[in-house]
């Protein structure tokens, strides 16, 4: 078939899924699939570099776009683009672009780039601190720098939520790990916003170190009221640990105390070979089992 008809081809087969086209596979592409993906790539790569984060926030959802006309054969290209927008200096690009990677992007660059980008939120949270919202002198809300800083804080939250569900997404070691290496670095005071959320993708990747984990933060977390109020870290984990357990048809999950956390440590060494030992590594045919059973 000469590029021209293949060309001519493309137009009318860039609105037709993979698995509708007698032509494609799970291997590859078929000619003219390849042609009308590459067009739409290419135009949207300069969308990237666009003056105005809303532009690019676009271009991602484009290339999203893009990559699910074709679910079952995910574009490595269009992967390494949307890693390339977690660097962007907007966070709001940067959240668009690790939720796009969680959604049916290749396996391996989805994990890979969300872990590393877990990571690097986390010295931004760290450096932004609490946001300034607990113990400020009356009016220094009304600080230009103040607001500055707590404006940048909550994009970075947004940012980390993004990269927190997409990583509960993907059923990899790697992304257990990260989850929960950061779990105990929230406080009521740094991070809260992002302890349910870390706490969602734990339980929903339902392996036993993520599950270890929440019991830990369970263990060490405020029963009642601290310092700065009442802390509701404990009792949130617990929900969600409690409705895992029920839907697993586990046993006598221990009740909330707000004297005490609950001994979650007894029921977890009872229970832990409920929850998988290893997930292993999420890739391109555990991407395609998991399409066909939603």
């Amino acid at each position: 078939m000469t590029t021209a008809i293949v060309l001519a081809l493309a137009a009318g087969f860039g609105a037709i899924a993979s698995e509708e086209c007698g032509q494609c596979s799970d291997a590859a592409l078929c000619a003219a699939h390849q042609v009308a993906q590459a067009a739409a790539v290419k135009a949207a790569k300069p969308k990237l570099r666009g003056g105005d984060p809303v532009d690019r926030i676009l271009a991602v959802q484009e290339l999203a776009r893009i990559n699910h006309e074709h679910p079952r054969l995910p574009s490595s290209e269009i992967a390494v683009l949307a890693e390339a927008a977690l660097q962007d200096e907007s966070m709001a690009v940067r959240a668009e672009a690790a939720k796009a990677l969680a959604d049916g992007m290749q396996p391996e660059t989805a994990v890979r780039s969300l872990v590393s980008a877990l990571e690097n939120v986390r010295g931004d949270l760290a450096k932004l601190g609490g946001g300034g919202r607990f113990g400020q002198p009356d009016g220094e809300e009304k600080d230009p720098k103040v607001q500055e800083r707590r404006k940048l804080r909550d994009e970075a939250v947004r940012y980390a939520r993004a990269i927190v569900d997409g990583l509960g997404k993907l059923p990899d070691d790697r992304s257990v790990d990260a989850l929960a290496d950061f779990l105990p670095q929230l406080s009521f005071r740094s991070g809260g916003e992002l302890t349910d959320g870390v706490g969602k993708s734990l339980v929903a990747l339902d392996a036993r170190k993520g599950i270890e984990a929440l019991v830990q933060k369970i263990k060490l977390s405020p029963a009642g009221a601290g310092p700065f109020g009442p802390d509701p870290t404990g009792k949130t984990l617990h929900d969600l640990l409690t409705t895992s357990a029920r839907s697993k048809g586990l046993a006598d999950p221990p009740p909330w105390s707000t004297k005490e956390p609950p001994d979650w440590e007894k029921w977890f060494a009872k229970n832990q070979k409920s929850y998988a030992a290893k997930l292993g590594k999420y890739d391109l045919e555990k991407m395609r089992k998991a399409k066909a059973k939603a």
